[in-house]
């Protein structure tokens, strides 16, 4: 048998020890996510057996099982079993419902997890009816003037902008963009004085001088921006659905007369006669409207973009909600503002 030099046998010695180590933590990592995976199942068993035990004594809606069934959906959403989290908060909200009535506000604990686990489960049309609801509740329920509203208009905008782009969420992208922007003038108009005419300018100026932490400002005019973005696509996608093909401005019809002839004899004579195309008038009013409304979205576009690098200036390190800088944010927007401008360019604008 061939004996290891000293060095080697040392260094082969360190080896196995290293490898010994490592397959020792493994194990006990495994060891920790099988304890981890039983305590979070027997955690759960006693939730259903204390859910179960409450229904028996009290029936299906005590108002103590709102935070029993939140808890036991809050494992079960760790687990990523999101079909059960999820039917755990849909139960949890009824008994709320019913137990502290429609507009209580204990709802609005029960619903972000609901349409997390709903988009889990890629349940996309209940994910997106139970943000509706939540935002009903928080138009209700809060203060429009407060920073708390504002910030449930910048999640509510994001989920309907991202729903929009989602293709299996079947939306009116402009009927749901004109209810975004009826939630954003409700701020801005609450930051304006109750007298006088107000332009959005002078609404963007008020934000800008709003009593909000520059981070919401940020998202809040990074979002305006953002729906006006998606105001002028949707506006060319109509335009070009609805002119696809382009109609003549004149269509003939052919009219005929009786004319008497040198003889006196009366011949029916007909021509063809240029008229008006009603089909040509109708396109050209939904360019002409198409074309109103673009042009005031990209005005209020750029007056967001500016009071966005004003707050750049004032603020340089503040950060969007979703941790980006807001110098990477105004990158964005150009680069959209790039995009717009190609796509008007390629449309019948």
């Amino acid at each position: 048998m061939k004996r290891l030099k000293r060095p080697q046998f040392f260094f082969r010695c360190i080896w196995l020890l290293s490898l010994a180590v490592s397959y020792s933590l493994v194990a006990a990592q495994e060891s920790a996510d099988t304890q981890s995976i039983y305590d979070l199942a027997e955690q759960e068993n006693a939730l259903l057996l204390a859910i179960a035990d409450i229904e028996s004594q009290n029936g299906p809606y005590d108002p103590q099982l709102v935070e029993l069934l939140e808890s036991a959906g809050r494992l079960a959403l760790e687990n990523e079993n999101f079909e059960q989290a999820a039917q755990l908060f849909e139960r949890a909200l009824n008994v709320s419902r019913i137990s502290a009535g429609l507009q209580s506000a204990e709802q609005l604990r029960v619903l972000p997890p609901l349409v997390e686990s709903l988009s889990g489960a890629g349940d996309w049309e209940a994910a997106d009816d139970r943000m509706q609801l939540r935002m009903h509740l928080q138009r209700r329920l809060l203060d429009v003037e407060s920073e708390e509203f504002a910030r449930a208009v910048v999640d509510f905008t994001q989920w309907k902008l991202d729903a929009i782009d989602n293709p299996e969420i079947s939306l009116r992208e402009l009927a749901e963009l004109s209810e975004l922007q009826q939630l954003q003038d409700l701020i801005l108009e609450s930051l304006l004085p109750e007298e006088g005419r107000h332009s959005y300018r002078s609404a963007i100026d008020a934000l800008y001088g709003a009593s909000y932490s520059d981070s919401t400002k940020a998202d809040l005019l990074h979002q305006l921006a953002l729906s006006r973005v998606q105001e002028i696509e949707s506006r060319i996608k109509a335009v070009n659905s609805q002119t696809l093909f382009t109609e003549p401005q004149y269509v003939y019809r052919t009219v005929c007369q009786n004319q008497a002839t040198a003889d006196g004899e009366l011949v029916r004579v007909c021509y063809e006669q240029p008229v008006e195309n009603p089909r040509f008038l109708e396109q050209q009013n939904i360019i002409r409207n198409a074309t109103h409304v673009i042009e005031r979205a990209e005005r209020q576009y750029a007056y967001t973009l500016d009071a966005l690098r004003e707050l750049q200036t004032v603020a340089p390190e503040t950060q969007m909600s979703d941790g980006s800088a807001i110098a990477d944010t105004i990158t964005e927007l150009l680069e959209l503002e790039q995009e717009l401008k190609r796509s008007l360019r390629s449309s019948r604008f």
